[in-house]
């Protein structure tokens, strides 16, 4: 049965129609050879041992050897096609643009990492929220976009770090959302969807969940779920021990996802607070992965009505027998 549901965090309509992911598909596949993968030449790849050289000079990297020399375990340079930089008259697009590379092994993306070495890149993250809050930056917007689909333009699995001069209208939202919660909404959203059953994943204080209001198929979220402890606003503000717990559900659940859906692009987006906001306080940081295994349709474009063929019971259940 068709099912509208409003998403707790983002305000978001969405219809859950399983029923519809049987419906007849016959028109052609036009993003074949868009692989994740795609067939990349690791002796050009910028961001492979030895091809140091062809990044600009990093600016923060793990590991053994001198800057810009092979040693490295996460390394974080300057992107060389920057979404913002400092030429521009608006502060919403004034700021920097910088790329962390996972690790050293072209083929190994997140969910393929150690716990040592996903744990390392989340503090390498931090790290570099540290240095741009106390730079001034307004905001530090952190993701990956795994695969051509999902954004990404070089298969070297990487994360993307973007500062800005001033909030982005999203975030503002999402402050005034969590301000406006006589309880921490995302609290609740854990709550109302692991008693119905879309629980994936516990470490530790850390939990993973398929929202009910999941607005595409198989989305996870990722928090610090502990109605003793006071939420973090966000990454820079994470213990060590909070972001080892955190890296491994992320890793563990990108490995679900790998398992269950064979291998799909994903992006995978930190909602943090803004470096100073009157409703930070208010705030409580998480992850969220987002499989691309389908794309908007006409209806979602006019309507503004998302559309789930999956319901997040299921989705989170097939998940967890995956591990």
């Amino acid at each position: 049965m068709n099912e509208l549901r409003t998403d707790r965090l983002t305000g978001r309509n969405v219809i859950i129609v399983p029923g519809r992911a049987t419906r007849p598909v016959t028109s052609p596949d036009r993003t074949v050879g868009a692989t994740s993968s795609g067939t990349a030449d690791i002796a050009k790849c910028p961001f492979c041992v030895g091809n140091e050289t062809t990044t600009p000079p990093e600016v923060f990297r793990t590991g053994s050897g001198a800057p810009d020399t092979p040693g490295w375990r996460v390394r974080i340079v300057p992107n060389l096609y920057p979404i913002v930089d400092e030429t521009q008259v608006s502060p919403i697009a004034q700021g920097c643009h910088e790329v962390a590379v996972l690790s050293p092994n072209h083929g190994t993306d997140f969910g393929g990492l150690s716990d040592l070495e996903a744990s390392e890149v989340l503090l390498s993250l931090r790290a570099r929220t540290i240095f741009h809050r106390d730079s001034g930056r307004a905001h530090t917007q952190l993701f990956i976009n795994q695969g051509r689909t999902a954004g990404a333009s070089i298969a070297h699995p990487h994360a993307q770090i973007v500062t800005l001069d001033a909030v982005p209208p999203m975030v503002e939202e999402e402050l005034q959302r969590f301000a406006n919660s006589p309880d921490n909404i995302l609290r609740q959203d854990f709550e109302e969807s692991s008693g119905a059953g879309a629980e994936v994943l516990t470490v530790g204080r850390v939990q993973a969940w398929c929202p009910l209001g999941s607005t595409s198929s198989y989305v996870v979220r990722i928090a610090e779920i502990d109605s003793k402890v006071t939420p973090t606003v966000g990454i820079e503000y994470a213990s060590d021990e909070l972001l080892n717990e955190m890296a491994i559900t992320l890793r563990d659940v990108l490995f679900m996802l790998t398992k269950t859906l064979n291998e799909p692009d994903y992006n995978v987006v930190f909602h943090n607070a803004p470096t100073s906001d009157k409703l930070r306080d208010n705030y409580h940081w998480w992850i969220e992965v987002i499989p691309r295994i389908s794309v908007l349709g006409g209806f979602e474009l006019g309507s503004g009505i998302y559309v789930n063929t999956v319901e997040p019971v299921v989705a989170a259940k097939t998940l967890a027998d995956a591990i």
